[in-house]
Formats: C-alpha cells, structure tokens, sequence
C-alpha cells in the first residue's frame, strides 16, 4: 500500500528533474499537470466538478479509475467538517491533493421533523439510504404535502487537502426553489436537481449544464486561489 501512494503522489507531483527531463515530449508534458483528486465515489458529482474548474490549469482525477474505494464516515457537525473528513481520507490513501464538497439542506415548508438535515439521503422515518428515483418520489411527495413547492437552502463545505497539514476550507449557502413537479431529466447521482429550479432563469437544475448551476462561480474562485499553493 505504501508503494501504491507513493506512486500516486509520484504521478501527481513529478520532481522539477523529471520535469525538465520531459518536457521535450508533449506525451509526457500531460503528467507535469496539475492534479487534483475529487475525493467522492459519486461520478456526477465529479462530472460537476470537472465542469466547475475545465476553465483552470488542472486534472481532475476519478478515484475509482485510480483503485481507490473508501467509505468515509461522515460524522461531522457541518458539511464544512463533513468535507475535511472526507478530503482528509482520500488525501493519505492517495496522496494527492483532494477536494471534497458536502452540504446540507433545509426546505422552508417542512417541519422540524422533517428536516433533511446533512442526511438528505435518508428519510428521517426510516433512516435508510435511498435510491435516485425512490428520493426524487419521496421529496415530490412532501412538497405535494405543503402545497407543491417551497424556497430551500442548501450549506455547502467545500474542503482541499493540499497536504496533511495544509487544507483550505469553504462554507457557503444557496437558495433555491422546490417543486413537487419533477423535470423530465434526472442526473444520475444528483437527483434532487430534477426538483430544483434556479431563482434567477427559473429552469430546472437537471436541465443546466453545469457552468450555469449557481455554485459553478462560487466552486470556480475557491479552486482559482488555491491551486497556486499546489
């Protein structure tokens, strides 16, 4: 394991020697990129992400395509800690920088014991996690439940490991609409944007590409003042 991080981190971080080396070789002037690694197992997510930043001098990398599997526990007070949590786990498996988003969600309508909380994936009736479209239906539901829509908030932590004792951390809030009535796109992995609809062009978040999602501008300037550090 220890020779798998090291050549992870090897590949993320060549020495200025073996940059020098290579740099007459367009081939391998790819590996003298800057890389980040998304610490999710969630693609969408990642597929956001790479959207957020394909502006920035940087390589966004999949766990999975590099062998990484993890399972984090997200024990946190915020979704600011949540993220650090999970940045931290996939930065001394990998030993490459790591970003990590998590949030939060409070719908105005609801009731207290409704609430989704930082657990936006379990019902607070049964606890347990659901699948894309069994979460689209529950939450269309509850809406229906308090008049078909409803303004909501989500906090959002965003946390980069840049090493193990340097992480840049972010927290912001967003407003949006929900809607019982589903758009006829769902996002794999983001199914909750199938019930969004952005305040300001009143189309659906499962409908924009994701340089227009509202915290595309926010995710973008965190990442463009930290990746000078890397």
């Amino acid at each position: 394991p220890t020779l798998v991080r090291f050549q992870r981190w090897l590949g993320a971080n060549p020495p200025r020697w073996l940059c020098s080396r290579w740099a007459a070789n367009p081939q391998h002037m790819r590996t003298m990129e800057k890389q980040v690694l998304f610490g999710t197992s969630n693609p969408a997510k990642i597929e956001y992400f790479r959207s957020y930043v394909e502006a920035l001098p940087i390589k966004v990398l999949n766990p999975i395509d590099l062998g990484i599997k993890l399972s984090v526990e997200e024990n946190g007070r915020s979704p600011q800690d949540n993220a650090k949590l999970k940045a931290m786990a996939y930065y001394l498996e990998s030993m490459i920088p790591t970003i990590a988003i998590d949030a939060g969600l409070r719908i105005e309508k609801f009731p207290e014991e409704k609430q989704p909380g930082m657990s936006v994936r379990r019902a607070r009736e049964s606890g347990n996690r659901k699948t894309d479209e069994e979460l689209v239906e529950y939450y269309s539901q509850e809406l229906d439940k308090v008049g078909g829509g409803s303004w909501g908030y989500w906090q959002i932590g965003i946390a980069f490991a840049i090493t193990e004792r340097n992480i840049k951390v972010q927290e912001f809030s967003l407003r949006t609409y929900f809607t019982s009535k589903r758009s006829k796109y769902l996002t794999p992995g983001a199914p909750l944007s199938s019930l969004m609809i952005d305040a300001e062009t009143e189309r659906y978040y499962s409908e924009m590409v994701g340089t227009e999602r509202p915290e595309a501008a926010i995710v973008f300037d965190f990442m463009k003042r930290n990746i000078d550090t890397l």
